[in-house]
């Protein structure tokens, strides 16, 4: 939703400041930038905050450009987000993309992908390119990014598989993900 208001205010002329209710599922952007989910606090940070600038990423795909304000993933995140069943989403939240995971994981996409970023062509089962630290809710997937710096942390899993992408996902969670 944020990105959908992000990329509509994007070509405006004076976009005017993007104020943030943090009702999603996992809330990573509201995460990122301390915004607490109680009423009161969420309106005293829109009548009284500080504006905060922040770099959006850019992608483009087929020719048609899009902004994203905290990551983009190919690969098993992208499949797992394709997937996703919206109605078991609006009944069972995060409980939806363990669900779209491990129907994945049966699948067992095992497809590689060439990526080159700051010059240099890599391989990879799956990317995701982060312009904040936090994925899925609170779990660090980049810690050195940061919304507010134009460089955006380029996450490369190398390896394909399922028991890889579990691997990946405990790794996660443990707050490893970076020694992987």
């Amino acid at each position: 939703t944020i990105n959908e208001a992000i990329n509509g205010l994007i070509t405006a002329i004076d976009a005017p400041p993007l104020a943030i209710i943090p009702t999603g599922t996992a809330n990573v952007l509201a995460a990122e930038i301390g915004l607490a989910a109680r009423p009161a606090a969420i309106a005293a940070a829109i009548m009284d905050g500080a504006v905060r600038r922040v770099h959006l990423g850019r992608i483009e795909t087929n020719g048609a450009v899009r902004r994203f304000s905290m990551m983009v993933g190919v690969g098993f995140d992208a499949w797992v987000v394709a997937r996703i069943d919206l109605r078991m989403k609006r009944l069972f939240g995060k409980g939806a993309y363990v669900a779209s995971a491990l129907a994945q994981l049966w699948r067992g996409v095992n497809t590689y992908y060439d990526v080159k970023a700051d010059g240099v062509a890599r391989r990879a089962a799956s990317v995701v390119v982060a312009n904040g630290r936090f994925y899925g809710g609170r779990c660090v997937i980049a810690r050195a990014a940061r919304l507010d710096d134009p460089a955006l942390q380029v996450c490369l899993f190398k390896r394909t598989g399922r028991w890889n992408a579990v691997r990946y996902v405990i790794a996660l969670m443990l707050d490893r993900v970076d020694r992987l």
